[in-house]
């Protein structure tokens, strides 16, 4: 039986692409200088010629905003990449922490939350290769999407198409969360690329600056979500044929 693909390895790959697909000129070199290793030590990592050094396997990890528990794993399926035994990681009875290990990277990573939308849009296709070209992401990127959301039930085959099986997804609010401040970075970058690459009349990014009082933070919270909220309903409220993402942010300038 073939040995599946190390944790390890995956994950740096699927990172790699992810950049490559955010920025087409990101190159090998840019990437170990992210990693803060030696190209040539990450060429081989990637070609599975070698692992990562133990001195600086959990430092990579971390850079690669995972969660605790994925941390873990890839640090042991780097220590254990010589093996000739099936990459069983994580024990059977401990297999709910991979489903924990997808939540994170439904909440870090924006495809998903896309996906689960682009299904509800008009025209809908259940094709990877339709989907990564409406998204702009890699076809490998799509497939992945699709195999992780419906492996976890999020959406089910209806007919020649998908269907997407909640309604409403939420995550937590005001607690410490890798997992969203990763998908807060990944915000601020899409809003970036939006300025350069969207056309003015199909985008808007407006902002302002004010003084306020801290002591009523957690109205204003409660006023933006309740905004965010009649804006999906109102959007939602006929069938789309664009997916668009509302991001708001606040934040004090003064420390």
């Amino acid at each position: 039986m073939t040995n599946p693909e190390p944790f390890y390895l995956q994950t740096l790959r699927n990172h790699f692409n992810a950049k490559i697909d955010r920025r087409k000129n990101y190159s090998l070199r840019s990437y170990a200088r992210y990693l803060e290793i030696d190209p040539a030590s990450l060429l081989g990592v990637l070609q599975g010629r070698r692992g990562i050094p133990k001195s600086k396997s959990k430092k990579i990890a971390e850079k690669l905003n995972l969660s605790p528990s994925e941390i873990e794993l890839f640090s042991k399926s780097n220590l254990m990449r010589k093996s000739t035994a099936n990459f069983e990681f994580i024990p059977e009875e401990k297999s709910h922490i991979l489903k924990d290990d997808v939540h994170f990277k439904m909440i870090s990573e924006w495809e998903y939350y896309a996906i689960l939308s682009l299904i509800e849009t008009k025209n809908f296709q259940s094709d990877p290769k339709w989907i990564a070209q409406r998204l702009t992401i890699s076809e490998h990127k799509a497939r992945q999407c699709l195999n992780h959301l419906l492996e976890l039930g999020f959406i089910r085959p209806h007919g020649r198409t998908l269907r997407a099986v909640h309604k409403n997804i939420a995550t937590t609010s005001d607690r410490p969360s890798s997992a969203l401040r990763k998908a807060r970075q990944q915000d601020l970058e899409l809003a970036m690329q939006a300025i350069d690459e969207i056309a003015i009349h199909l985008r808007d990014l407006s902002s302002c600056t004010m003084t306020m009082n801290t002591s009523d933070l957690q109205d204003f919270k409660e006023i933006i979500r309740d905004f965010i909220f009649r804006f999906m309903k109102k959007a939602e409220s006929k069938k789309g044929n664009e997916v668009y993402k509302l991001s708001v942010q606040l934040f004090p300038l003064t420390k």
